[in-house]
């Protein structure tokens, strides 16, 4: 097998990351590029063909960055860096989050993070 490495963050998304980690609370911490799959399940019964369709919509959309509350052992936010190229996948998933009740925030730039509240 034929393999190189590849950056998991870009510039922006590392400088988000290191300043997200700063300001979270004691008790939650910063995932980054997760997808939906690994913390959202389709309620539809397991192995049915409604289950697998569900599944494969959750496993196509990624999360930027997601804030994670070890004591209640629940993703509390998603935090997605607004982006006019991906509108589409925002909306996306601004509305599987809904669905599930976990706040998205989307900010435009790294400044935002201090001007959000993000608890």
């Amino acid at each position: 097998m034929n393999i190189k490495e590849r950056n998991l963050l870009n510039e922006d998304e590392t400088e988000i990351y290191c300043n997200l980690n700063r300001l979270m609370p004691e008790g939650v911490v910063v995932f980054v590029k997760i997808k939906l799959s690994e913390f959202l399940t389709p309620i539809a019964e397991y192995g049915t063909e409604l289950f697998y369709h569900d599944f494969l919509e959750l496993n196509n959309v990624t999360a930027s960055f997601v804030l994670f509350d070890v004591k209640n052992k629940k993703v509390c936010k998603v935090i997605t860096l607004h982006n006019e190229s991906k509108k589409q996948t925002t909306r996306e998933l601004r509305k599987i989050l809904e669905s599930g009740q976990i706040p998205l925030i989307e900010v435009g730039s790294i400044a935002e993070l201090y001007t959000c509240e993000l608890f």
